[in-house]
């Protein structure tokens, strides 16, 4: 009996596996895929995620903090800084944007500077381009002037920031990141075209360099307002920008750098002539 028991027994165990293998076939099997990384989605795809706060894209290689003991500059308690977010990379809707940089060097200790733009091939958009300080330390930007063709489209571009404390045939101070310049689309064109504050609209979808150029520019226009520098602030604490605090609590918004005729070369000085610059700049 007690054979004939443990037969059945495994009889039934036999029939119940036999079920859950016919089940486990007839069960669709979902397929595999790899997980999608930043730089795997398209640009556009990529330029529509929503992103947490901090997530300004993947990062890039280069460096937004510059070494300053590079060709005999002085030394400076705060260095060269590009005020982009630690991925390296940001977005613009601008076809000739605006960057921006903390310097704290004086006039006086750079010789000259050099801006370089690239496509991803490593090919100059334009001929180097030369330029002076204004009078710093504090904030200064960088217009694309007229010279330099419009960025193009979902294209990723890389910009080099030299400054030259001796001869412009020494090791510069440098700071290098990514630019990609996205579509208005219409849905952001009502957003910004409703709020009185294009700063924000600008940070929560991720467009940094448009983001950070209004926020100085609404700083250099209400120096005083102790808003907007709460506010720069965070937007720099997001991008994972350290800048000192006297930094921050005193913000002196320069202006722009100021262009040199003619395109960068190992003779080009502060003295070189200077193109004429529109009022204001």
């Amino acid at each position: 009996m007690k054979a004939q028991s443990s037969r059945m027994q495994r009889s039934q165990l036999v029939k119940t596996t036999g079920v859950l293998l016919g089940l486990a076939i007839a069960l669709p099997i979902p397929p595999f895929s790899l997980p999608v990384t930043a730089r795997s989605v398209s640009s556009q795809a990529r330029l529509k995620e929503s992103r947490p706060r901090g997530d300004w894209g993947g990062p890039h290689t280069g460096a937004g903090t510059a070494t300053d003991s590079r060709g005999g500059c002085p030394a400076v308690t705060h260095p060269l800084t590009a005020l982009m977010p630690t991925s390296n990379w940001g977005t613009t809707l601008a076809e000739r944007p605006t960057l921006w940089f903390y310097m704290p060097y004086t006039p006086d200790q750079i010789s000259v500077g050099k801006f370089v733009l690239q496509d991803l091939e490593g090919t100059d958009i334009v001929e180097p381009l030369a330029f002076r300080l204004p009078n710093t330390p504090g904030f200064v930007s960088v217009t694309l002037p007229e010279s330099v063709p419009v960025l193009e489209l979902d294209q990723e571009y890389r910009w080099y920031f030299e400054l030259y404390c001796n001869s412009p045939d020494t090791v510069p101070v440098e700071v290098n990141g990514w630019i990609q310049r996205q579509p208005l689309t219409p849905a952001l064109e009502a957003q910004l075209s409703a709020t009185p504050r294009p700063d924000q609209v600008y940070a929560s979808e991720r467009i940094w360099y448009d983001a950070i150029a209004h926020l100085l520019s609404q700083i250099r226009e209400n120096p005083d307002s102790a808003t907007l520098e709460a506010n720069l602030a965070a937007l720099l604490a997001d991008g994972g920008i350290g800048l000192l605090p006297e930094v921050l609590s005193t913000p002196a918004i320069v202006g722009e750098v100021i262009f040199l005729e003619g395109v960068f070369s190992e003779t080009t000085t502060e003295n070189s002539p200077i193109e004429s610059q529109p009022p204001g700049r």
